[in-house]
């Protein structure tokens, strides 16, 4: 039976660090509340009149993450500086650098990157300091078209169908 590693010290599970990819990891919070949701996608096929089905597993979604921190009002301006950057995207199409992160409860689920798709800042108070909000997913490779392949036509001495055409022209002139 395999073993979980626990931690003696429970505060090390509320650590967050964050940084865009490459570059050195920010504090972001000392006490983060952070609550994961895995899910996997399945499809209940049904056949006319029937009362039962089943179901074919269609992959699994990314992870979806919730975060919560208070800023107080000693690190507002590291806060404004170095974090508030992080949540924004800056590639011109919305498509901006994945972040990577480093919490011990992400990181056992395996997600080790995320984009900030939502963050919500509230209002300043001298006694419970900022709230923040943040809605993360799971940052992901995305699959990419394959390149049509003209191998084969190559190997028997054969040529796309536009270029027959054009070789027939040229050798008849």
């Amino acid at each position: 039976m395999a073993t979980i590693a626990t931690y003696d010290d429970y505060h090390k599970e509320s650590v967050l660090l964050m940084s865009v990819s490459g570059e050195p990891y920010v504090l972001v919070s000392e006490q983060a509340n952070v609550e994961i949701e895995l899910v996997n996608d399945f499809d209940k096929q049904r056949h006319k009149n029937q009362n039962f089905g089943r179901k074919k597993f269609l992959g699994i979604s990314f992870a979806k993450i919730d975060v919560d921190f208070i800023v107080l009002p000693d690190d507002e301006a590291r806060f404004w500086s170095e974090i508030v950057p992080l949540f924004r995207q800056r590639g011109k199409t919305g498509n901006g650098p994945a972040l990577d992160v480093a919490n011990y409860q992400m990181n056992r689920a395996g997600v080790n990157a995320v984009n900030c798709v939502r963050s919500k800042i509230g209002p300043p108070s001298a006694r419970s300091g900022r709230k923040v909000s943040l809605h993360l997913e799971e940052w992901s490779i995305g699959p990419s078209k394959p390149k049509p392949s003209t191998t084969g036509v190559e190997q028997l001495g054969l040529e796309p169908n536009g270029l027959v055409e054009q070789r027939r022209a040229r050798d008849n002139v």
